[in-house]
């Protein structure tokens, strides 16, 4: 029984970034992000903004969000996440 509880607790914190999106899509939604570079380099933002005609990725700082810029040239791939388990 105490197995079967521990799976299910972690099936629900389970979360993954599978839905390939524009950037566009992405700053529409307001959802967590995962980027990819063409060199191969990995960010993770709480959701993507656009301003000023730029692309900024925001993440979570202790008491404010903090804005990164983008360069929309250097993306290779950016999922979106889902969400865990529905209950």
């Amino acid at each position: 029984m105490a197995i079967f509880l521990s799976g299910l607790i972690l099936l629900q914190s389970c979360s993954t970034y599978k839905t390939p999106v524009t950037i566009e899509q992405a700053a529409s939604t307001e959802k967590a992000v995962k980027i990819t570079t063409v060199n191969d380099s990995t960010y993770k933002y709480k959701y993507i903004v656009y301003e000023d005609g730029q692309f900024y990725g925001v993440k979570d700082n202790p008491g404010e969000d903090v804005k990164f810029l983008i360069n929309t040239e250097e993306v290779a791939n950016l999922l979106m996440k889902n969400g865990g388990i529905p209950w």
